[in-house]
């Protein structure tokens, strides 16, 4: 651990010390560390996804196992439709 001079201040601090404890100045060598060191944020493929995957996982083993109606089938395909939507933007939500 050596001591170096704030570039603001000239206060002497650490060298791995992430802001300076007189004038508050971020290090951008530190800066630069903690920021890669984060996790990296998903993308929203996962959740583009949802809106077809749902509907299609819901409905064609309904539709396979179940002796549903033509309206019966229309109706668990919209819902499972609008909860596929609902979870992307929870999703995104949740991201932001």
């Amino acid at each position: 651990m050596a001591l170096i001079k704030c570039p603001d201040c000239q206060h002497e601090i650490s060298d791995k010390s992430v802001t300076c404890p007189n004038c508050g100045l971020p290090d951008p060598e530190a800066v630069r560390k903690t920021q890669s060191a984060r996790k990296p944020q998903r993308t929203g493929c996962q959740a583009l996804l949802l809106p077809i995957l749902i509907p299609a996982l819901v409905t064609i083993p309904a539709a396979i196992f179940l002796d549903l109606s033509d309206m019966q089938f229309q109706i668990l395909f919209w819902v499972s439709v609008g909860l596929g939507v609902l979870l992307m933007l929870l999703f995104f939500a949740h991201n932001k």
